[in-house]
């Protein structure tokens, strides 16, 4: 298993050195999504501006 957005090893041996190296591990609130990309994902996205069309 791997973190959706950056693609860090959430299990095994890989996972292991992850997080003993990096300190990166599984989020506790989003199980799919490694400690570092969680914080971008609650992140509310900014709003998108219209674009004005020609008439």
């Amino acid at each position: 298993m791997k973190c959706q957005k950056c693609g860090v090893p959430l299990k095994g041996l890989r996972a292991m050195i992850c997080k003993h190296v990096f300190g990166v591990k599984r989020s506790e609130k989003h199980p799919h999504l490694c400690n570092k990309c969680e914080p971008k994902a609650c992140a509310k996205p900014a709003a998108k501006k219209k674009k004005k069309g020609k008439r």
